[in-house]
């Protein structure tokens, strides 16, 4: 199974960093998202870009205001070691996209929604689900819209992309802005994504993530005008994945269960399981010494 630790990204800020010294460190690490640590490693608090969002909205200046003053202090955090699915749906259950990552009691890093469900993304089941419930509106803004404006108008609507002319202006865009320009001067004409990909709302889940995972991108413009970004459809991936899971159990003690291969070698036995409840019942019941290998069931 892949572990969250496999994945983490080191994206840390010092604790009395700006919104911008923010900005420039999640511009740099790939993700929305950054923690500030203590000389011992342990978290003191996250920020994330929809915290940037709400600030520049208030009218912040990104180069005075104090990442602290919009983070999280008390962020839920993950152990390196559990997998994937499960940190997916922790995500979806506290409707966030960021998790700090723990390890021996220090932050590792960060793990972001986006890199986990293209992780597991050959455990998607095709023809499953389509990306139509999770589509947002996309607002129409003009080119010489400034930055400001459209992040305020984003977080008016709840939203993270605004259509500029055929292109979108998204949340990494404003990101952009704070780091390196003046996002209450510029015109989002500066900013806007350059690579657009269109797709239709009917568009299956596995080929939508497949089609963002080959472009590097994370979000799409539907024809309908509105949008899907990565962090909406990683919220679906658990339920469909659930019970589509069979695990390979190698284990090194003789094991007499029901269902058990036993073997001769290095492993005593093989076990294969449907689903995470019946693996976690296994595993509780063989102990240690064992192996586990997933693949599509």
């Amino acid at each position: 199974m892949v572990t969250v630790g496999t994945l983490a990204v080191k994206s840390f800020v010092n604790k009395d960093a700006t919104l911008r010294d923010a900005a420039k460190v999640m511009v740099r690490s790939g993700i929305g998202g950054a923690a500030a640590i203590d000389e011992k490693g342990r978290l003191s608090f996250l920020v994330t870009d929809n915290d940037i969002a709400n600030a520049l909205a208030r009218g912040e200046d990104p180069e005075v205001a104090k990442a602290i003053e919009y983070a999280t202090l008390s962020p839920l955090t993950v152990k390196s070691d559990i997998d994937v699915l499960e940190a997916l749906r922790i995500m979806k259950r506290y409707d966030i996209s960021h998790l700090p990552v723990i390890e021996n009691n220090r932050v590792i890093g960060i793990t972001y929604a986006r890199d986990l469900v293209f992780a597991i993304l050959d455990h998607v089941p095709v023809g499953k689900a389509i990306i139509a419930n999770s589509a947002k509106p996309l607002i129409d803004i003009s080119e010489d819209t400034k930055v400001s404006d459209a992040v305020t108008e984003m977080v008016r609507n709840d939203v993270e992309a605004l259509k500029v002319n055929n292109k979108m202006f998204t949340i990494k865009d404003m990101l952009y802005a704070v780091a390196e320009g003046e996002p209450y001067e510029e015109p989002v004409s500066k900013y806007v994504s350059g690579k657009v990909i269109v797709t239709d709302e009917r568009s299956d889940l596995f080929c939508a993530l497949s089609l963002m995972k080959s472009n590097k991108v994370e979000y799409l413009m539907l024809w309908n005008n509105k949008y899907v970004n990565v962090k909406d459809l990683a919220k679906v991936v658990p339920d469909i994945i659930k019970e589509l899971l069979r695990f390979v159990i190698l284990s090194k003690k003789d094991v007499r269960l029901r269902g058990a291969i036993r073997t001769a070698g290095k492993y005593k036995a093989v076990i294969i399981v449907e689903g995470e409840d019946e693996l976690r019942k296994v595993l509780d019941t063989i102990g240690s010494d064992v192996e586990v290998l997933v693949e599509r069931g």
